[in-house]
């Protein structure tokens, strides 16, 4: 168990060539939501690194319980492992707790750190061996701006969330990533069915996703996604003939699901004081 707090010290280890054009997408959207006092009470670290040392430094450096990787990755497919980009290097991060400290949480803002097409030694199973009770991993290539918009999420919903529900309990790691899959896989729906296919107007876009949102967190209602397609399907005037045709044909893999939660997060707890 850890105190609220502890987890308030992030890091965000970031490692892009001067002239990447993503190199600024995730630090400029976390200082902006800074400026704008929707991180309140997080303590929100970037620093750049270059190479194998730096990153070494920076975690033993770091005492907090999240870092956050904003860089490129890759793999060897099915017979070798995957990487880091890590000052233009790949970066192999097995065996990393033999020089640094792995907090429990780990973020993989980059692409293919557990990709289906590739071996078991994956960036984020490597990561589990060094010690990390919990890593966010991306199966594929990922777009920038929605990883960028992913971490964002998660540090908001650290930041705003998880006071208000630790008034009524503790609760665990497992539960705070488990509700932001869910409500990005929702936002990934409507913005589908409003923006591309043109079936919902904004009012509807908003009231669904208003109710959406708290049947996942405030009702934590296990029956949310049966009761959110109900929702579009009469909206839509469907019947659910229509509306499993339009789940199958449309939403059974959007960008959202390209994240996975790795490892034991039901293992951190955390709670609203210290102890």
């Amino acid at each position: 168990a850890y105190p609220y707090a502890a987890l308030c010290d992030i890091l965000i280890l970031r490692s892009f060539a001067d002239g990447d054009p993503i190199r600024d997408h995730l630090a400029s959207a976390v200082n902006y939501m800074v400026e704008q006092g929707k991180f309140e009470g997080l303590q929100v670290s970037i620093v750049d690194i270059s190479n194998r040392e730096g990153l070494v430094s920076a975690l033993n450096d770091f005492k907090g319980l999240m870092v956050i990787f904003d860089c490129h990755g890759n793999h060897g497919g099915e017979e070798d492992m995957a990487w880091l980009n890590v000052g233009g290097e790949r970066l192999d991060i097995w065996h990393i707790y033999q020089e640094a400290r792995v907090p429990p949480i780990v973020v993989l803002a980059a692409c293919s750190t557990h990709p289906v097409e590739g071996s078991h030694a994956s960036v984020a199973n490597g990561f589990l061996e060094s010690g990390a009770e919990s890593v966010i991993g991306t199966f594929a290539p990922v777009d920038s701006a929605h990883a960028t918009m992913f971490v964002v999420r998660l540090l908001e919903r650290v930041a705003t969330y998880l006071p208000l529900v630790l008034k009524r309990r503790n609760y665990s790691w497992r539960e705070v990533v488990t509700g932001l899959l869910r409500m990005s896989y929702v936002r990934d729906v409507l913005d589908l069915l409003k923006d591309e296919m043109r079936l919902l107007s904004e009012e509807q876009y908003c009231r669904i996703h208003v109710d959406a949102n708290m049947l996942i967190n405030l009702n934590e209602d296990g029956g949310w996604f049966e009761k959110f397609k109900a929702s579009i399907c009469e909206v839509l005037g469907y019947d659910q003939e229509q509306g499993d045709l339009l789940w199958r044909n449309n939403f059974q893999f959007l960008d959202s699901m390209l994240f996975v939660q790795l490892g034991k997060p039901e293992n951190i707890i955390i709670t609203s004081s210290d102890f």
